[in-house]
């Protein structure tokens, strides 16, 4: 055995699913442009830091330096693509009916989860974090039962930049939960 990790408890996973729908609670109050500027934050710090992450993509999973590196970069790119559009994308949407007035109306819905194999460590959780939050949501990533390590870094350590108002709620906006597969 080269390694082993422990499944969090039930109680564990109660607390922070809490914590993420506490911060979600105040993430959702959030401006347009508060969220903007978030994201964006945490687009210039993936790419800052895109070297440094890829190393560590590449020694703790064998990926090659070039695509661990790309990957960081796409992950900032994703930040800022949902940073730009999501505003656009999430515009209520008016609908014709007999009523004085009808729309589409996309509200945030609070704790999102996402259960995700690990292969792509930046990216299958940027791909779904980024959009999430820039809704108004607290996301929440779990391994897949196949895969047991995080990703590093983990989106937990862009909390302080997403919303620093939750951070000092809760201490975290996205929470990462390792929960055991169950059957």
């Amino acid at each position: 055995t080269l390694e082993t990790f422990e499944a969090h408890t039930e109680a564990e996973v109660e607390r922070r699913v809490a914590r993420a729908a506490a911060a979600s609670a105040a993430w959702r109050a959030a401006s347009w442009k508060q969220r903007y500027a978030r994201m964006q934050e945490a687009g210039r710090i993936l790419d800052a830091k895109k070297e440094e992450w890829g190393r560590r993509m590449t020694l703790e999973m064998g990926k090659p330096i070039g695509a661990a590196v790309a990957e960081a970069e796409k992950c900032a790119w994703v930040c800022r693509f949902y940073a730009e559009n999501a505003e656009r994308f999430l515009a209520d949407e008016p609908v014709p009916t007999d009523a004085s007035r009808s729309l589409v109306r996309y509200e945030p819905l609070g704790v999102v989860l996402a259960v995700m194999p690990w292969n792509f460590p930046f990216w299958h959780v940027w791909r779904f974090a980024a959009p999430a939050v820039m809704a108004g949501n607290a996301s929440t990533t779990a391994s897949s039962g196949g895969t047991r390590r995080r990703p590093t870094p983990r989106p937990s350590q862009f909390c302080s930049v997403l919303c620093p108002a939750c951070c000092r709620k809760c201490h975290q906006t996205i929470t990462m939960a390792r929960v055991s597969s169950r059957q």
